[in-house]
């Protein structure tokens, strides 16, 4: 299962590939920036999207929307994280489409169990 992870941080990048590493099932494939990870997403068939929120160039949000937009992209699921604290932001990206949110810092068992959960929601919808 490949899963594109978009940040600006190349910090979060490494630690979402120690993360995801723990998973012998998932193939990460970085991408550090929101218009990196768009372009990419657009030409690389992808299973799954983690999302940050906070991101100097273009927000999580606008990159979901986007992503919802697309024909090529808009049935991949996209999980979003982020520390951000703004009271209903998280039931705001869930409307947007987003299939799950993390709050940040959050550790590799929280996400092994959104990524799971999200797994079983998408493979459910599917049948």
């Amino acid at each position: 299962m490949r899963v594109l992870c978009i940040d600006d941080s190349p910090l979060q990048i490494k630690l979402m590939s120690i993360y995801l590493k723990s998973n012998p099932d998932l193939e990460m494939v970085p991408a550090l920036g929101a218009k990196i990870g768009l372009e990419i997403a657009r030409l690389e068939p992808m299973d799954m999207i983690l999302l940050d929120l906070e991101m100097p160039e273009m927000n999580g949000e606008e990159v979901l929307k986007a992503l919802k937009s697309g024909p090529l992209t808009n049935e991949i699921p996209v999980i979003i994280f982020s520390s951000c604290d703004e009271p209903g932001i998280e039931e705001k990206l869930m409307k947007l489409g987003a299939a799950a949110f993390l709050k940040k810092p959050h550790g590799i068992q929280t996400l092994n169990n959104t990524i799971n959960m999200v797994i079983r929601d998408n493979h459910t919808r599917a049948n």
